[in-house]
């Protein structure tokens, strides 16, 4: 019990020292917990965050992270577990492996990230699935999952086409509320002014390239033209991509 205890503490002490990006003071932590306790899932998970960063040891933070998952007791843990086992499983040319890991989580309930769902959506509407990817959105996304729903409002509007179901997701979103100058959130701004564009309420369209005119006062000749060109419907876009963190 003793032993169990202070593998317990210095699990918590390294993932301490990970959030301060103190990463051998981290594995030391992670090390000596599994001295103590060579099964201790906490201590299985930080260290495989470590091991996941290199390809040489990205296998053994696999058989890890298998270890650890069934005795991980608090919901983050047991996100970045999913979201990590995932990653990893990616990272090693099996991303097979992993959808059928994702679908499952979610279906048993053990995961339930909004990163997680995007890596599981994102892998569907790669492999040519943007049908099952729109479902299992349109299922789990949850109003609060904002990152989640400019992600769906992307697949429904670029793969499928459904504009109405978009615009609806990019409503709930409040894009144009977004106030930070930066790349991220003018990609969110673009592919909101896109779809209302595409779904004809050009009105909303010109809102979003007046939004970006003021980020862009140096771009005003060009974003007056894009204005004129709404009009007529004369205006031709290219989709902007997101990664999770661009999100």
């Amino acid at each position: 019990m003793v032993s169990c205890g202070n593998a317990s503490r210095k699990a918590d002490e390294g993932f301490r020292f990970l959030e301060q990006k103190k990463e051998i003071s981290a594995l030391d932590a992670f090390n000596e917990a599994l001295r103590d306790d060579p099964d201790h899932p906490r201590a299985l998970l930080g260290i495989s965050v470590l091991m996941s960063r290199n390809e040489l040891t990205r296998p053994i933070a696999l058989r890890n992270l298998r270890n650890a998952m069934p005795g991980l007791s608090r919901e983050k843990d047991k996100n970045l577990a999913c979201e990590l086992l995932a990653e990893v499983m990616i990272a090693e040319n099996q991303k097979e492996g992993a959808m059928k890991f994702l679908t499952d989580a979610f279906a048993k309930k053990t995961c339930f990230s909004e990163k997680s769902l995007f890596i599981l959506s994102d892998l569907l509407r790669k492999s040519g699935q943007s049908k099952n990817a729109e479902k299992i959105l349109k299922k789990k996304v949850r109003p609060e999952m904002k990152k989640i729903g400019i992600l769906h409002a992307l697949i429904l509007a670029k793969d499928l086409y459904q504009y109405p179901a978009a615009v609806h997701i990019l409503e709930n979103m409040k894009l144009y509320e977004l106030s930070q100058n930066t790349e991220a959130i003018r990609k969110k701004i673009f592919l909101n002014m896109l779809v209302y564009y595409k779904f004809g309420n050009i009105p909303k369209a010109q809102e979003g390239a007046r939004l970006l005119e003021k980020i862009h006062p140096e771009e005003k000749v060009a974003y007056e033209k894009m204005l004129k060109n709404m009009q007529y419907g004369a205006l031709t876009f290219t989709w902007p991509e997101f990664t999770w963190e661009e999100l």
